[in-house]
């Protein structure tokens, strides 16, 4: 699945790690690595959820009478990148270039880590129970 973002902005990248370094042919290589990146979310959210929804999932409201019945507020998470880039070592350019989020099924309660398996339970940052008690 491919999806399309129409308003990308300052995208910070970091702990930038290259995981595997592949040789395609004496011309190419294939690098695959990982980061991470803070993304901004728009939400509109229902007015009577707006409170506890801006405590539990650190919501900033930007306009709390965006319309009638909804407000408008941003999330930042740290959503795990992971790329394929093949180079050209002759050229030295990039001749494919892909990047993608892994499914996450949430985030730790706790740390707000990513949590990539729907089985988990433990958080693999932190190790707490994931399971609500």
């Amino acid at each position: 699945m491919t999806d399309a973002f129409e308003d990308v902005q300052n995208i910070d990248i970091t702990d930038t790690e290259i995981d595997e370094a592949l040789e395609l042919d004496p011309n190419h290589i294939l690098l695959k690595a990982t980061a991470s990146s803070a993304v901004t979310i728009d939400a509109y959210v229902d007015k009577a959820s707006m409170y506890w929804l801006e405590e539990e999932y650190s919501l900033e409201i930007m306009d709390s009478d965006w319309n009638k019945h909804m407000a408008w507020g941003q999330i930042t998470l740290e959503l795990p990148l992971e790329f394929s880039i093949i180079l050209n070592l002759k050229t030295e350019n990039a001749e494919s270039f892909e990047v993608s989020v892994p499914n996450i099924y949430g985030w730790c309660e706790s740390c707000r880590a990513p949590i990539f398996n729907d089985a988990a339970e433990t958080c693999p940052s932190c190790n707490k129970s994931l399971l609500r008690r």
